[in-house]
């Protein structure tokens, strides 16, 4: 263990700090240093920020860091890295996180000066769909940035991103004091900090919400909209100075914009919007304004009360949309808009779960799926959030011996993921898998509901062989590609365990998509997650699966 007195930078590679061995230095600022470090107690790379001793002399943030730390930690959510420990080693604070190699966002725009509207929008969903959920928690991240906004190396160039929110081990309990340490020091990065948080007043979820507009503002201008070379210039900019319009840098982008980047970035949290997910839906309608197009016996909501008119051109508009995502322009489509930066038609998305309950899933494994299940639910619901119209309908299936509907009506993903039921295994329960396609063929039937106004997409976990009698299996599979419907479905399957991916699985799927083996809980949640990003790229007639399989093979 290295002499706790030295400062975090100090630390030189193979020193040791708990169980864990400094491989390599990733960043610095002026209170912590990342380094990239291997836990010798579970075998497994890390990010490991040690902190400044100073704050670990501050009795009261030390013991406010541990607390708080291990209360970020409870928080499931796909875009949140997940913090494995936080505590304290011969008077070092230390969080270990896991390793996300990739670039964070403020690498990006370096790179690039802006970033399309299109992945700025997708980004600031993501970061917003988990600041919500800290936020749920009683948590304010309070240095929300681009910096720590990392997108996942694993997406690959040409994918679509998958972002993490790091440093959450910051955080603290909202209806607190914004805090500067019992020493003076000021937490937060004042190109995007609120003005309560300057003048340290009691903070809530909204001052995450002013510096994520900040954010957002940097990622389609290329700079932050209170950027000066003073310190005391730019504090002075977040306490009193109107924002700048986007469009006055922006001069492409709709007017409509400037307001909602306005009324996020207000100096009262109160003229704010209500939620983080609320201010990405205002910016994507201002970045969207056409309707979706109607669905037979639903009526067309307007969020808001802003309702915009459909752009002259549907089918342009649909392939400029799928532009955007680098997608192919959907085969069929003309007189159907697509939705807004994602390139899918526009009936509602009826995704179907099926879920392996039989008793070789007890313990870990129902554990696993359904810690899965409630991370993935927040995903789909931010995505959901950033559509024109609600688009996202689920049903879940479990099955054992006999199937059975856990959720039974299609049901709308936040209203599910606000209300999830965990799934428990059966005990002695076979996995019969013939009666479970029989069950899901029967809602998918021409004639039904679901068949007439929703776009179906079957999703089969499962952790082994099926173990049904004699072609019971193959007759339930024919049953359930046996009509058009059945046949047009997206059909994708995550094996859970290398054992599990059998040549039934591969007969299940749809053609040219794999299957996703998941070894670990948190393979579970990535593979799940990878599979809502196709789900929701799914066009009416199939004709992305090409750039679907891309998303599935690289995500």
């Amino acid at each position: 263990m290295s002499d706790g007195s030295l400062a975090p930078g100090q630390f030189g590679v193979g020193s040791r700090v708990a169980c864990y061995r400094l491989e390599e230095p990733l960043g610095r600022g002026g209170m912590a240093v990342v380094y990239r470090a291997y836990d010798t107690r579970l075998e497994r790379r890390v990010a490991l920020k040690i902190l400044a001793p100073e704050l670990a002399r501050d009795e009261s943030f030390r013991k406010r860091f541990i607390r708080e730390s291990r209360a970020a930690a409870a928080v499931d959510h796909p875009n949140i890295i997940p913090i494995f420990e936080a505590g304290e080693a011969d008077g070092v604070l230390f969080i270990a996180m896991r390793f996300v190699g990739g670039r964070d966002v403020r690498t990006l725009i370096g790179e690039h000066g802006k970033l399309p509207v299109a992945r700025s929008c997708d980004i600031v969903a993501q970061v917003a769909s988990a600041l919500d959920a800290a936020h749920a928690h009683g948590l304010v991240h309070r240095d929300v940035k681009p910096a720590n906004m990392l997108r996942d190396a694993a997406a690959g160039s040409g994918n679509a991103d998958h972002v993490y929110l790091a440093d959450f081990g910051l955080s603290k309990h909202s209806l607190s004091s914004s805090g500067l340490t019992s020493q003076g020091e000021f937490l937060g990065t004042l190109d995007y900090v609120a003005p309560e948080q300057i003048e340290g007043r009691v903070l809530d979820g909204r001052a995450d919400q002013y510096a994520l507009a900040c954010s957002a503002f940097e990622m389609l201008t290329g700079t932050p909209p209170f950027q000066h070379d003073e310190t005391l210039a730019t504090m002075w900019a977040q306490l009193s100075a109107a924002p700048p319009a986007l469009t006055s840098r922006r001069p492409d982008l709709p007017a409509a914009v400037d307001e909602v980047m306005a009324k996020a970035l207000a100096k009262a949290a109160d003229d704010r919007y209500g939620t983080c997910l609320d201010f990405t839906a205002a910016l994507r309608r201002a970045m969207n304004p056409e309707p979706a197009t109607a669905i037979p016996g639903m009526a067309e909501p307007a969020r808001d009360g802003i309702r915009a008119a459909r752009p002259p051109d549907p089918a342009a508009a649909g392939a400029a949309a799928a532009g955007a995502q680098g997608l192919p322009a959907a085969a069929g489509t003309a007189g159907r808009p697509l939705m807004p930066g994602t390139g899918v038609a526009r009936r509602p998305l009826h995704v179907i779960v099926m879920a392996d309950c039989s008793g070789s899933m007890k313990g870990e494994k129902i554990q696993a799926l359904n810690y899965a299940i409630r991370s993935v639910l927040p995903h789909l619901a931010s995505w959901e959030l950033g559509q024109v119209q609600a688009q996202l309908l689920i049903r879940i299936l479990k099955f054992a011996t006999v199937p059975e509907w856990h959720v039974h009506d299609p049901t709308p993903v936040a209203e599910l993921s606000a209300g999830w039921q965990d799934l428990e295994y059966v005990h002695q329960g076979r996995t019969n898998m013939g009666a479970a396609f029989r069950a899901v063929a029967e809602v998918l039937r021409p004639g039904t509901l679901e068949r007439r106004a929703l776009r179906p997409a079957i999703l089969l976990i499962t952790d082994g062989q099926p173990t049904d009698p004699p072609g019971r299996f193959e007759t339930g599979l024919a049953g359930l590609t046996g009509f058009a419907a059945g046949r047009s479905t997206l059909r994708v399957a995550v094996a859970i365990g290398r054992e599990a991916n059998s040549e039934p699985l591969n007969r299940f799927r749809s053609p040219d998509v794999p299957v996703l083996v998941a070894d670990s809980t948190d393979e579970i949640v990535h593979q799940l997650v990878v599979a809502s990003i196709a789900v929701s790229r799914m066009s009416e007639a199939g004709a992305f699966r090409g750039a679907i399989t891309e998303t599935l093979l690289r995500p």
